[in-house]
């Protein structure tokens, strides 16, 4: 009986691993976090002391968002996201290496369709928002769409990254309705649930294999 359930579960191993990918890195999530919470305390010390400025658009007064600032913020957000992927990527190689397993096949090409799909449609919306001067919302709707990312892709690999995805959403959602804290969230959702998951990754797929 145990040699029948052994042969299962080797079996169940096989399957998974020919239709999900299974080489993400639980260091990817740990420096992919690390570098979001140093741009998040970049961003803290960047702000000047007083990122609005107050006009009339001849029925009211109206706070203006300091553009200059938000133009910071948006190259800061960029090289976060670079140097993110490139630590993601080599943490990736290593372990693919390490496994032996190769980095691009046709489970890997799945995965990355389903990560562009969202993650490109929420680049469009958000660029339209710098156009259109709507900065408010942006932080939250980068952890929205970048949670929605996440769950598309989950079907491709690990349970885990469907678990941290709804847990992006969310906590892009909650900050939608509580203004004023747009760091503290975006440094919540990619920094601290990033390393909660890369350490939960770490010792449960990776510690001592």
């Amino acid at each position: 009986m145990k040699e029948q359930l052994q042969d299962l579960k080797e079996i169940r191993q096989m399957m998974e691993r020919s239709t999900k990918f299974l080489s993400l890195s639980g260091l990817s999530g740990i420096s992919a976090g690390v570098i979001a919470l140093v741009a998040s305390f970049i961003a803290w010390q960047m702000r000047p002391e007083s990122v609005a400025e107050v006009i009339y658009d001849g029925s009211q007064y109206k706070p203006l968002l300091n553009g200059d600032y938000i133009w910071s913020l948006v190259y800061l957000g960029l090289a976060t996201i670079v140097l993110a992927l490139a630590a993601g990527f080599f943490f990736t190689w290593r372990k693919a290496k390490k496994k032996q397993s190769p980095m691009w096949n046709k489970t890997s090409r799945r995965l990355l369709v389903s990560l562009c799909i969202p993650m490109v449609a929420g680049a469009f919306v958000i660029v339209s928002l710098l156009i259109n001067e709507v900065y408010w919302i942006i932080p939250e709707l980068t952890l929205v769409f970048y949670g929605l990312t996440l769950v598309n892709a989950a079907q491709h690999t690990y349970r885990d990254v469907f678990y941290l995805g709804i847990s992006e959403l969310a906590v892009g959602v909650i900050a939608l309705f509580i203004s004023g804290y747009s760091l503290l969230f975006w440094a919540l959702g990619f920094g601290i649930l990033h390393i909660i998951y890369g350490v939960s990754m770490h010792l449960k797929y990776e510690r001592g294999k």
